[in-house]
């Protein structure tokens, strides 16, 4: 039964990466500045070699995934793997909670005034930049 949960949960690890991939890949290509760069010399080039790099990152991930689950029985480490689960959940609501009061603080912010500065700790992972004054 353990077994069938392990592949199911490899299956869906691979169907969600799939579908952030292509997602992502087609946001990348298909954007209209990006198409605009596509009728211009190397554009065509630079998508494409975006869209293979991409794949082998994957392909090289999944391959490295395959390495790990067949050559170690993992079973034997579920204990660590389950200790290793719980502190990284942890690690995850603090990222979370981090990005939420960042969002709160950009959405509250006045009109007008542009972005708020960066909180210290979290400037260098979040997306949204304070512009430049």
């Amino acid at each position: 039964m353990i077994e069938q949960l392990w592949m199911s949960g490899v299956a869906m690890a691979f169907l969600s990466f799939g579908i952030k991939t292509g997602t992502g890949m087609a946001s990348q290509v298909l954007d209209p500045k990006v198409g605009q760069k596509v009728g211009r010399e190397g554009g065509r080039a630079r998508a494409v070699t975006f869209i293979l790099v991409t794949v082998l990152i994957y392909l090289l991930l999944f391959g490295l995934i395959h390495v790990v689950v067949t050559r170690f029985n993992l079973m034997a480490y579920l204990d660590r793997i389950t200790r290793l689960i719980q502190y990284g959940m942890a690690v995850h609501l603090a990222v979370a909670a981090g990005l939420l009061i960042w969002g709160l603080r950009l959405l509250l912010a006045p009109a007008g005034r542009g972005p708020p500065p960066p909180m210290p700790g979290f400037s260098w992972s979040c997306p949204v930049r304070s512009a430049p004054r």
